[in-house]
């Protein structure tokens, strides 16, 4: 916890539209809370109970375990297509069953908006929530993070982030779920990801450079080539750049990179970093310049070092995949799923009540605070 040192706020809060700074007003929790224990000390049991209209002045823990309701609906949809302990084809049947329901729903009621299969077993599934999508809309870049460690067995979770200058946060608008890591895969990946929200938002998603109308600049995604090379298929797929009016030839997707794609600078130096047991200090100095490299011959410098490297290191391999390729997993896809519906659904609700009500969460706590 952090203790103000003064009385104005240093968050920033919104006020009929306009950033300004509150004034600190100390609240003590006025929650009261009767313990009764067991005489016998050797018993741990107890009994709390709540003081009736006395709730805490503060957000409740976030839950580390999976909730009740959420393994009730679980359940459910298991039921619906077989056993709990059914092979993996069959828990991802119960994606398909949860999201066939959902295809009662409106559009702006889905959480689940896509599950596509594809090759080898392959599959994408696209989650949004409604109420964050529309934050889309004002955002300068979009951040996308793998997660492998959500999901039990070969899918991970690929988070949509954005940066809110209005609100002063980052925020988790979507989630992508595929168990594959091509070029082909991060099409579907991309080409999902933007008919969900054009279903969703009831307009196409565009980029700065291309439509005078978005603020979107461009992506910020990790260190793995497929993925970026995915969203420029897409690029080209929904002919986002109209040459015509922009000026830009970008016959193929290595060209719209140059103007949309950025690397993760935390992403790059990790993967320079697992270099290090293979190259000496002074080549791992040279990797770690690239972002700072400022003319073609410095970068095809740097890029035939590269290719010189790799043939006298071809056991080295950085990926992300193959680097949590043996970390334990947790959760079923359709756990994860609704885990994540949880959450998204409880960030909007306190994000349109910070909105309504001017005060912005506290960046300095955690969701545990």
């Amino acid at each position: 916890m952090i203790i103000p040192t003064s009385k104005k706020c240093s968050y920033i809060h919104l006020a009929v539209g306009m950033q300004e700074r509150g004034n600190l007003t100390q609240i003590d929790c006025k929650a009261c809370l009767t313990v009764l224990t067991p005489v016998d000390s050797s018993d741990y049991q107890a009994v709390i109970i709540p003081e009736q209209g006395k709730p805490h002045s503060h957000p409740t823990f976030h839950p580390h375990k999976v909730p009740f309701a959420v393994k009730e609906e679980y359940h459910k949809c298991i039921k619906a297509v077989g056993s709990l302990s059914a092979t993996t084809s069959k828990v991802d049947a119960g994606v398909i069953h949860e999201c066939g329901k959902e295809k009662s729903l409106t559009p702006s009621e889905r959480y689940i908006h896509c599950v596509h299969e594809f090759g080898d077993n392959a599959h994408v599934v696209i989650t949004l929530n409604t109420y964050l999508a529309k934050f889309l809309l004002e955002a300068v870049w979009m951040m996308v993070d793998t997660t492998f460690k959500i999901v039990h067995g070969d899918t991970n979770e690929f988070k949509v982030v954005i940066w809110i200058g209005a609100l002063n946060r980052s925020l988790v608008v979507g989630h992508v779920w595929t168990n594959s890591a091509t070029q082909e895969a991060f099409f579907n990946v991309w080409n999902g990801l933007f008919s969900a929200i054009k279903v969703v938002m009831g307009k196409e998603l565009n980029f700065k450079i291309f439509s005078s109308g978005s603020s979107l600049l461009g992506v910020i995604g990790d260190a793995e080539g497929t993925q970026a090379q995915g969203f420029g298929d897409m690029v080209l797929a929904w002919c986002l750049n109209n040459s015509n009016k922009t000026g830009l030839v970008l016959p193929d997707s290595n060209s719209i990179l140059m103007y949309l794609w950025k690397t993760c600078l935390v992403h790059f130096n990790h993967g320079i970093l697992n270099l290090r047991p293979h190259v000496s200090e002074d080549m791992a100095n040279f990797l770690r310049s690239f972002p700072l490299l400022d003319s073609d011959d410095k970068i095809k410098h740097y890029q035939d070092f590269c290719l010189k490297l790799g043939q006298h290191n071809k056991k080295v391999k950085g990926s992300h995949a193959n680097d949590n390729r043996f970390i334990s997993t947790k959760h079923t896809l359709l756990q994860a799923i609704l885990l994540a519906k949880g959450i998204d659904n409880d960030t909007a609700h306190v994000l349109k009540a910070s909105i309504e009500s001017g005060m912005l969460t506290n960046s300095y706590n955690s969701s545990q605070h």
